[in-house]
């Protein structure tokens, strides 16, 4: 990929971003689960949290600063307009923090609203689901 976007940034990962839309299978899933990026990489198919987190995995990988995003997305095919979403951001020098959707194969625009984001996907979840897990690992701490 580096090599056909003539190892200009932007092209990269618009690139990537592509790639990962034309050749992975999106599946919509709401129930929490542990992200397994090697998973979602070897059976080429994921959620949104999924393909964000193998997305991030590669960027990191390539050396690039990148952060979970979760948030809204305004889509004209579900009834109320909008649904829980996840993406990627990463960092890019001179432009900031550069959302990337991969389950949709496009840059974030003004449809994608951010909640919260984090290093860790896991710090973006609702706050049940993270308090539950919070618990969980000051209870091992503890034992």
């Amino acid at each position: 990929m580096a090599e056909q976007s003539g190892d200009k940034m932007v092209p990269f990962l618009s690139l990537m971003v592509q790639k990962i839309y034309d050749d992975w299978e999106y599946e919509k899933r709401y129930e929490d689960r542990e992200l397994d990026a090697g998973k979602c990489f070897d059976q080429k198919k994921g959620s949104c949290k999924d393909l964000a987190w193998m997305l991030m995995m590669m960027l990191r990988g390539a050396g690039l600063a990148t952060r979970f995003v979760s948030g809204y997305a305004y889509n004209p095919d579900v009834d109320f307009r909008h649904e829980l979403h996840a993406w990627v951001e990463v960092l890019l020098p001179g432009a900031g923090w550069v959302g990337m959707d991969p389950s949709a194969g496009l840059f974030a625009d003004e449809n994608y609203v951010p909640v919260a984001t984090s290093f860790d996907p896991a710090l973006t979840m609702p706050c049940g689901w993270q308090l539950s897990r919070q618990l969980r690992l000051l209870a091992l701490k503890q034992m």
